[in-house]
């Protein structure tokens, strides 16, 4: 007997070793299946990924459809950057600026500097 199971697509916002949260559902964390064989690895915080969950709504695959636009440098929010990721976000930053045309959005600033930040930091 096969069991039941939903998929859906979200982005992840927050992560731990069990489990993660999404932008989607933001008070709602969800956990890895033990059962799950292979068990699946959370990408990082900002991922647009497949999850399929079964009928217990434990996770039992991650399917990233997206990658995160700027690698996740730590979980603990209470650590401050070092001083050459600031200088690499700041010249990021900068240049998405500088780049991005007149009037555009914060988010769309944001998302382009992510990716000079991980472009410079691969």
């Amino acid at each position: 007997m096969a069991a039941e199971t939903r998929t859906f697509t979200a982005t992840i916002s927050r992560v731990n070793t069990t489990g993660f949260q999404t932008q989607e559902q933001p008070n709602v964390w969800l956990n890895l299946s033990k059962y799950a064989d292979p068990r699946p690895a959370i990408p990082p915080v900002g991922s647009e990924v497949r999850i399929t969950v079964d009928a217990s709504g434990f996770v039992r695959a991650i399917e990233t459809t997206r990658e995160a636009p700027a690698p996740a440098t730590s979980t603990n929010h209470h650590e401050a950057p070092t001083k050459d990721t600031t200088i690499v976000r700041m010249a990021a930053l900068k240049c998405a600026v500088r780049l991005t045309p007149p009037g555009s959005d914060l988010a769309a600033v944001l998302q382009l500097a992510g990716r000079f930040e991980a472009w410079i930091t691969r």
